[in-house]
């Protein structure tokens, strides 16, 4: 009788364990599809296009809800650079959830403002600008613009300058202000050059435009680190070198250095002189014709 009651209480038990993990797998099924995502909607958006915020979302339709999956999606929705708010609603409809994407556009950009440009006239920087008025300000666009406006001080002999922006509400209207701390302007102290042993210092220092600065800089305006004049001086020593009949040369860009001592730039010039190339002499034999 006890070994007929033993096995029947582990049949019991087996089948208890096999009804609840039935259950269990029964649960999980549900709840997957519960959690199963089939529909993703966006409200609100007025200039932005759907399909743009769409591909930054990369929980797609059929895929399992994921709250962190969610949160990173609405972070590259942020770094668009087109809103303020971004709100994400899980809704409970038949066969799953849907997401609901509930954004705030930032006001359109009704004019832009530039401040503290005098070394480079105002036409010249709004060329450079590529953010568009009457649309939200897109963040690729506005570092873009500032990268294009640097290299033009670049060019000018002000390299240091900083360029920032920031908006601001006037008068109903959206301002988007690029604000510029122009440097005073990078002085050339010194230039040098190493691997010549063609040229001497001296010789490719007549070569190129880049000068160092001198009694005589306020009336011909040498001086000046200017990268427009770093690109011709590197063509007007190669030149040379190819003249000379190294044909192989390279010049490389200078290296700068700031020179406390001197309270401006120093540049070195890499050369890579290469072999010499020579024509041989021509010997014409035979009969003359």
């Amino acid at each position: 009788m006890v070994r007929f009651f033993m096995k029947g209480t582990l049949k019991s038990k087996i089948g208890i364990l096999l009804f609840a993990l039935l259950l269990g797998l029964a649960a999980a099924s549900t709840a997957r599809a519960q959690s199963r995502i089939v529909d993703i909607e966006v409200q609100g958006n007025r200039n932005v296009d759907t399909s743009a915020i769409l591909q930054q979302i990369n929980q797609a339709k059929g895929s399992t809800y994921s709250r962190e999956k969610v949160s990173e999606d609405v972070t590259r929705i942020y770094k668009l650079g087109f809103f303020e708010d971004i709100q994400v609603e899980t809704l409970s409809v038949p066969g799953g959830v849907k997401l609901l994407y509930r954004v705030v556009e930032k006001a359109p950009v009704d004019k832009i403002v530039i401040e503290g440009n005098k070394k480079v006239g105002e036409n010249k920087i709004r060329d450079a600008i590529t953010v568009k008025l009457n649309a939200p300000p897109d963040n690729k666009k506005i570092a873009e613009s500032k990268e294009r406006i640097k290299e033009i001080y670049g060019k000018e002999g002000y390299g240091s300058t900083v360029i920032e922006t920031e908006t601001r509400e006037r008068g109903g209207e959206s301002e988007l202000v690029f604000k510029i701390t122009e440097s005073k302007g990078e002085v050339v102290r010194q230039v040098n050059f190493t691997g010549n042993t063609v040229f001497s210092e001296s010789k490719l220092r007549g070569m190129i435009r880049t000068k160092k600065k001198n009694f005589l800089s306020w009336l011909t305006g040498s001086g000046k680190y200017r990268e427009e004049l770093i690109d011709q001086d590197l063509s007007l020593i190669t030149y040379n070198y190819l003249n000379k009949g190294y044909m192989k040369v390279r010049v490389g860009a200078p290296k700068v250095d700031y020179s406390k001592e001197k309270q401006g730039l120093i540049l070195t010039y890499p050369i890579d002189e290469g072999d010499r190339y020579r024509i041989g002499e021509i010997d014409f034999s035979g009969d003359i014709l």
